[in-house]
């Protein structure tokens, strides 16, 4: 696992392009403390910083063909390179190294972007040809690894995250209104946009190159859009249970320890019984835990542990350390996802670090499996969106008098979403429950140096939808938009950026290629059972002998509490952070009057804006570092 960047210009000399790219690796170094190296072109440079997992000794990069055409600069897992590595020595690649870095390169050099629908993994890479001097970015299929980039008067350069571009003086920083409008909406920034204008993502399951100054995109990995017919409840889980279980093993391959994350949900318990019965040795696991009971995952985690026999370790997040957490979790997210998680998980991942380099996560698996609440929301809609508008405007109004929960998303929050979208098309109602500020919002705390434009929020959702074939069941639509949308811009760069802050890898079981194709090949009725939700992960844990303690366990998700402690010891700190002075109040990007008039709401209890505040805090923290 490795940070890489790098250059495309015809403006510098060798030395200087090294030297930028130098730069650009320092602004990224946490990202592989092993080595750091460069290899320089004629107008082109490319760079790495690894961490090393996998030939450890032999896996510098970047990495040169033995004819001298192809470089790479690669950061990811490729998890069936052994069986890959078998195919090109047959057509002929003497391989000098046993890293799974020298198998992408055989197989770009020899397959080209036939190559990247056969590696199964997480990555984002770059290949220089010198034969044609062009540039070649790829990233796989679901945007596990990230991969930025910005282009301007003939130079073109790329980092895996946004410091390793926004470090370079000849990048400007302007805000992107387009993409500010929708992390005020989402608390987080879909691909390809970013908060800066001219830089941005590659998408997921996308190449661009980079020839003569022209920047040419493809699409090589699009989700599937047509469910298998004829599969039977028995056929799904014997299938399930050999692609599930050959998914996790093959995520185990490393020449370092592997543990994994532990919450005690269906997730991450199917991970660690399958790790339990591969190792000789127990796993070790790691887990969250908090003071406030109905928050803490802890005693459900050590439950699992328990039972599957693994070295499980604790890490109580306390009140009094969070801000110091935020400041930490800061430094390394360079696009902002003000997920509450985030601040949870760095605590976690540095725990981790401390014992090992890789784990094992369970993200993907609500996506793909039918984990969340929204599905019951999706199904009830159509009903509720007949009721007359007096009476949704008479329900919403008795909520509005009912003072503000603080648990883990309260019912008034919960009944307060649904109401937001009754109204609407069932695709916009299904974007508008990922919404944390709805339109109101929005238009009260942006300040006067921007418009706000409603359709920016749901902008990402609509085209995710509207890609999705229209004969499956809108069930099926709405996992592939949440897929395309919450998965990545939320999720995995949530999770990347954390991880690899603490200098460890995290690894995504359920997006193993085949499990991922053959899930979303199962038509959604046979994912849920009524209201009950995740049916063929609960039919696999009951397979391995869990109990109905965790069987029938309802979807808890990763919070914490911070609606609590942003009334409480968080308070005053909190205060003067929202009032302190910031780029984005003094060019009328924010306005204070209406941030603070949502902190007065939080903290007299009328509203839980502990999401939206925590969002605003994230934000001006990031423009701090980045604007």
């Amino acid at each position: 696992m490795c940070g890489i960047a790098g250059l495309v210009s015809l403006d510098f000399p060798k030395s200087e392009l090294a030297q930028i790219c130098v730069g650009q690796l320092n602004a990224i170094e946490h990202r592989g403390r092993c080595a750091s190296e460069v290899s320089t072109f004629e107008g082109c440079v490319l760079g790495t910083t690894r961490l090393a997992i996998i030939d450890i000794e032999g896996g510098s990069q970047p990495l040169t063909s033995p004819d001298g055409r192809y470089t790479i600069s690669y950061n990811g897992e490729v998890y069936n390179y052994r069986q890959l590595r078998t195919e090109l020595e047959q057509d002929g690649w003497i391989f000098r190294t046993r890293c799974d870095t020298e198998v992408v390169l055989a197989a770009y050099s020899l397959w080209g972007d036939e190559s990247c629908s056969r590696l199964n993994g997480m990555f984002a890479f770059a290949v220089w040809d010198e034969r044609l001097n062009s540039l070649t970015l790829v990233r796989d299929r679901f945007g596990i690894k990230p991969l930025y980039y910005w282009s301007a008067n003939g130079t073109f350069a790329f980092a895996s995250q946004l410091s390793g571009l926004t470090s370079m003086k000849m990048v400007p920083r302007k805000l992107d209104e387009a993409a500010f409008n929708e992390y005020l909406a989402l608390n987080y920034v879909t691909p390809p946009k970013t908060l800066i204008s001219n830089i941005s993502q590659v998408r997921p399951g996308a190449t661009l190159t980079v020839h003569n100054g022209q920047m040419k995109h493809f699409k090589w990995y699009s989700l599937p859009t047509v469910e298998r017919g004829k599969l039977s409840c028995a056929d799904v889980k014997e299938e399930f249970s050999f692609l599930f279980e050959r998914a996790v093993k093959s995520q185990l391959v490393a020449d370092v320890p592997v543990g994994a994350f532990l919450s005690g949900g269906l997730d991450s318990t199917a991970i660690v019984s399958v790790m339990a019965n591969e190792f000789k040795v127990a796993p070790c696991t790691f887990a969250a835990s908090f003071r406030e009971k109905d928050y803490d995952e802890g005693p459900i985690a050590s439950h699992v542990a328990n039972k599957l026999g693994t070295d499980h370790i604790e890490e109580v997040i306390e009140e009094a350390d969070w801000f110091s957490l935020f400041d930490e979790t800061m430094r390394y997210q360079d696009s902002p996802v003000a997920d509450q998680a985030t601040i949870a998980l760095m605590a976690l991942a540095k725990r981790a670090r401390s014992r090992l380099k890789v784990v094992l996560t369970g993200d993907g698996g609500d996506e793909l499996l039918a984990g969340y609440t929204t599905i019951l929301a999706n199904r009830l809609q159509p009903f509720f969106g007949l009721l007359p508008e007096s009476v949704i405007k008479l329900v919403k109004f008795i909520i509005e008098k009912v003072p503000a929960g603080t648990g883990q998303v309260s019912w008034d929050f919960k009944l307060r979403s649904f109401l937001e979208g009754v109204k609407l098309s069932r695709q916009d109602a299904h974007a508008t429950w990922r919404l944390i500020n709805n339109q109101h919002t929005i238009q009260k705390i942006l300040g006067q140096g921007l418009s706000y434009n409603p359709a920016s929020a749901l902008s990402a959702y609509r085209e995710a939808f509207s890609n999705a074939n229209k004969a499956l069941s809108f069930d099926k639509r709405a996992e592939f938009a949440d897929l395309q949308v919450w998965l990545v811009g939320n999720n995995l760069t949530r999770l990347d950026a954390i991880t690899m802050g603490a200098n460890l890898e995290a690894r995504v079981p359920f997006l193993d290629n085949d499990l991922s194709t053959f899930l979303l090949a199962v038509p959604f009725v046979l994912k849920t059972r009524g209201t009950e939700l995740k049916s063929i992960l609960r039919d696999y844990l009951c397979s391995q002998g869990f109990s109905a303690k965790v069987t029938k366990r309802k979807k808890v998700g990763f919070h914490v509490p911070i609606a609590r402690w942003f009334q409480r010891g968080l308070k005053k700190e909190l205060k003067e952070r929202l009032a302190a002075p910031s780029i984005l109040y003094e060019k009328g990007f924010l306005d204070y009057d209406g941030v603070n008039s949502l902190l007065d709401d939080h903290l007299s209890g009328v509203n839980n804006n502990a999401f939206r505040i925590f969002g605003i805090l994230v934000l001006l923290s990031w423009a701090e570092k980045h604007l």
